[in-house]
């Protein structure tokens, strides 16, 4: 049989041919029987690129890599998958995931549909592709969204990984490698700051009703989602302890449902102070017109409701601590930083820690999981908090 030959008189291989304006064509069957192709204007590595034309893998490098694929147990075929249908592939194999996570998946899958990017086969990915994809989401997102994206694109890569759909995962980098974290930090406030504040509330007539919850979640630093959950039943005056069993979230598309707690460490019992049950004490006396409010999946009796009648969640309490926080700036020379209910919880944790609490009570009280999380907060320390921490140590030795 005659063998073919490419115009430069060369043999070619079985599944090698050449089209009569020059390029070369590499045809081989997959596991599913299908036929696929792979194009390139050089045979060999050392070929010049036609004028005009982009420089490309030589077609016998291809060939090779389609080899070494198969040699390996890569599926090349099921590698031609984009990017979004493998995230989409990956969320919906999730399905022991909370639906605060889901509701997290879904909107970046809908940031992701409106990008061209993710409509590239996550075979053709490589690194740099993924660190420019990176700068290109830090034009239009913050660094905190861009994050969640890679992230998932990340985590769904992995999965391509371990189903041998690919070698490598494109995604494993540091984000910080592509983009810089430009997030601005929430910074505690000191005691000072914390009781002038809930000083100016208590009489401000504009904030008065949030005063007292704002004094519970600076004086307990439980989640804003926790604070939202409790009801009247879960205060116990007579024992002074506030029990955390559940969170009362927010739905994207609008209501609220139940979760529990983040972590099984969050299913705890507070300890209250006299100031805290005081609080406490003032919010369910409001509540008295009104013992049982309106009922999410058969729990009624929350503490806080907004004028539409419906249980405060974490928005609006942002808004209440930005209003109130905004009401003291205009009446005071010496502004407050920025507040927000995390802010309160990191600024009780700073302070236990700062006072010298046994880290593992004070991981019981925070709900953490691990003790690690609890310890990170020793690094927001000032140097009077330092200064305050060697004298004292000084006096024990």
């Amino acid at each position: 049989m005659k063998k073919r030959r490419d115009k430069k008189g060369r043999i070619l291989r079985t599944g090698e041919s050449q089209r009569s304006d020059g390029r070369y064509v590499y045809v081989w069957t997959d596991q599913n029987h299908k036929q696929n192709f792979v194009y390139s204007w050089k045979l060999e590595p050392g070929d010049r690129i036609p004028p005009g034309k982009r420089d490309c893998l030589a077609l016998r490098e291809k060939e090779r890599k389609i080899q070494k694929d198969r040699m390996d147990g890569i599926l090349t075929a099921d590698g031609r998958i984009t990017l979004l249908e493998q995230v989409k592939k990956y969320t919906a194999s999730r399905d022991n995931v909370r639906q605060n996570t889901r509701t997290g998946y879904a909107y970046v899958i809908s940031r992701m549909e409106e990008d061209q990017f993710c409509a590239k086969s996550i075979a053709s990915i490589r690194q740099s592709d993924g660190k420019e994809w990176a700068k290109n989401l830090k034009k239009n997102y913050k660094y905190s969204t861009v994050k969640k994206i890679v992230s998932l694109a990340g985590m769904a890569l992995d999965m391509a990984v371990q189903d041998e759909i690919i070698r490598r995962n494109p995604f494993q980098f540091k984000l910080t490698e592509a983009i810089s974290d430009d997030t601005e930090a929430q910074t505690a406030w000191t005691a000072g700051q914390r009781d002038r504040f809930l000083e100016f509330c208590s009489q401000d007539e504009s904030v008065k009703a949030y005063a007292d919850g704002f004094c519970i979640l600076f004086h307990t630093g439980m989640r804003i989602s926790e604070f939202c959950g409790l009801t009247i039943r879960d205060i116990d005056f007579e024992k002074n302890t506030i029990r955390i069993g559940r969170q009362l979230l927010r739905r994207s598309g609008g209501g609220m449902y139940i979760e529990k707690t983040k972590t099984v460490s969050g299913m705890r019992l507070l300890p209250m102070t006299e100031k805290v049950a005081g609080c406490f004490q003032r919010i369910i006396d409001r509540r008295r017109t009104e013992t049982t409010g309106p009922e999410i999946e058969g729990i009624s009796g929350f503490l806080y409701l907004t004028a539409l009648g419906t249980p405060a969640v974490n928005g609006n309490w942002d808004y209440y601590f930005t209003k109130a926080r905004n009401r003291y700036n205009d009446c005071h020379e010496e502004k407050l930083p920025k507040i927000s209910p995390h802010i309160c919880r990191h600024t009780y944790c700073s302070l236990m820690a700062a006072n010298g609490m046994n880290p593992k009570v004070l991981q019981y009280l925070m709900g953490h999981a691990s003790i690690r999380m609890t310890m990170d907060v020793y690094t927001h320390v000032d140097i009077k908090i330092a200064g305050k921490e060697v004298r004292r140590m000084e006096r024990c030795y």
